[in-house]
């Protein structure tokens, strides 16, 4: 089955965000740990978060 137009946009919307967000929450734990113990590796890791988001928003266009 291929959707075609604005609704596979949607879904793949959905989908990304959905991806992310399941994401996000698993690395919240991991971030607060990191806090806790080394600033420094936290604000590194978030780096790498947003870059990766980032990279794949130009990606997928």
């Amino acid at each position: 089955m291929i959707l075609t137009g604005s609704k596979f946009k949607l879904v793949l919307v959905c989908r990304i965000t959905a991806f992310y967000g399941g994401l996000a929450m698993l690395n919240l734990f991991y971030i607060f740990i990191l806090l806790y113990t080394n600033k420094a590796t936290a604000m590194l890791f978030l780096g790498k978060q947003f870059t990766a988001i980032g990279n794949y928003a130009a990606v997928s266009g």
